[in-house]
């Protein structure tokens, strides 16, 4: 998540213009070295913008919405969910997935900061969630809890629930929220383009 947070701001730089010196057709780092990095819209089949892309591999985009919450999606336009892989999945503190809802940290602690406008899915019930707390830094409050349950990806998007109780838990409590808030569109359709600006 780490990572997540600096590929955030330095696209963020990017898009805002914030390096030092060069010109947006040829950006330089502080250094006066040439970056190869620029900006990449990212539009469904009705040429409508998703956003920004942070992250783009060949299951998943990472896409900075116009709102600035970063959210995942494949290349089907689906929301892509926040499975328990890499301790980093989501966790609850009721048995069969019920009760509070977190971001597990896994066996990083407080020390570490992450993304305060960060969007997780939760393909059990299609909700979305985003950090309950965030300080006055934008990066979400890391505590610790008590949790009994996670969801777990199988295969593609099947998910199952499995109880597991992990006592003192990293974790970033979560608040459930909707796309409107955090500036993802109801209807995405497929294909997803990038645009190189």
């Amino acid at each position: 998540m780490k990572n997540l947070f600096l590929v955030c701001v330095v696209s963020l730089c990017i898009v805002m213009g914030c390096y030092d010196g060069g010109s947006p057709d040829n950006p330089v780092d502080g250094k006066g070295n040439p970056v190869v990095m620029r900006s990449v819209v990212v539009k469904d089949a009705g040429n409508n913008t998703l956003g920004y892309a942070v992250d783009v591999n060949e299951d998943y985009l990472i896409v900075l919405s116009s709102l600035g919450y970063s959210y995942r999606i494949d290349w089907a336009g689906k929301l892509s969910p926040t499975f328990n892989s890499h301790n980093n999945g989501l966790v609850y503190s009721g048995t069969a997935c019920s009760g509070i809802v977190y971001k597990q940290i896994g066996i990083l602690s407080a020390t570490h900061s992450y993304f305060g406008k960060q969007v997780m899915y939760a393909s059990l019930t299609s909700k979305i969630y985003m950090p309950k707390t965030v300080d006055s830094n934008g990066t979400a409050v890391v505590s610790t809890a008590n949790v009994n349950s996670y969801e777990s990806g199988q295969s593609g998007y099947v998910s199952i629930c499995m109880n597991a109780t992990v006592n003192n838990e990293y974790v970033i409590e979560l608040n459930e929220t909707d796309r409107i808030t955090v500036g993802i569109p109801d209807i995405i359709t497929a294909p997803i383009t990038l645009d190189f600006q």
